[in-house]
């Protein structure tokens, strides 16, 4: 073979190549992506933890629900570490709802980690608590899914239609600007402040409010809560 049909066949290899890698660029671009935004999302920590209760009974009020009938099943997070020896996000949101509540299922691998908690809610509470495996499908009898993992799907797939999903980490809260609150929502929410009100309270100072937008499964649902703790 001659110098030049060498060359001529080298050149033909190198176009191929690079005709070959310039088609899969958008398909690397977007995987990159894809893999930055999952990375975010699993960095992202839920600043509203403090308001968890707050928004609960705002979700159960919307759906004409009292607190008596909120009735929990709390899927454990699978990064319990995550605040390095800090109370981690369950016990945070469960010492918020302890106070009430009438009813509690715990899915979790590490049903040591609650024995203390669930024999302090039997003793002062008279709650008992319902220890779930999390591998084991059995039969679940809430009405409201708190979802506090990072990793995998949205668990929408096996839930009931009327059973409430609400995901603490894997889709974010986010603050609702003001003008997206629709003008049935703040007529609505005026009412209900102005409802509230006592004798008492209207000698204070104005109530500072907070509109989230909360994921309930795969939509949204503007809440209001006192933005004041």
């Amino acid at each position: 073979m001659s110098e030049q049909n060498f060359l001529r066949k080298v050149v033909t290899v190198l176009r191929r190549w690079i005709w070959r890698l310039l088609e899969k660029l958008p398909s690397i671009r977007e995987a990159g992506q894809r893999e930055t935004e999952n990375e975010k999302e699993l960095l992202w920590e839920n600043p509203f933890l403090p308001y968890s209760r707050r928004v609960i009974e705002e979700i159960l009020r919307l759906k004409q629900l009292e607190y008596r009938s909120f009735r929990p099943i709390l899927i454990d997070t699978d990064t319990p570490n995550q605040h390095f020896g800090e109370e981690d996000d369950v016990d945070q949101v469960l010492s918020q709802l302890e106070q009430g509540l009438n009813f509690l299922e715990i899915c979790t691998d590490r049903p040591e980690y609650f024995a203390d908690w669930k024999s302090r809610m039997e003793d002062e509470y008279g709650l008992i608590v319902r220890m779930i495996p999390k591998t084991e499908e059995e039969p679940l009898y809430g009405n409201m899914i708190l979802d506090f993992e990072r990793k995998g799907p949205v668990r929408t797939a096996k839930i009931p239609r009327e059973m409430i999903y609400l995901p603490f980490q894997k889709r974010r809260w986010e603050v609702l600007p003001a003008e997206e609150v629709s003008a049935e929502d703040a007529k609505e929410y005026s009412a209900g402040e102005k409802a509230c009100e006592t004798a008492e309270s209207k000698e204070k100072p104005g109530q500072d409010y907070l509109d989230i937008n909360v994921p309930i499964g795969y939509n949204m649902l503007a809440v209001r809560v006192e933005k004041n703790l």
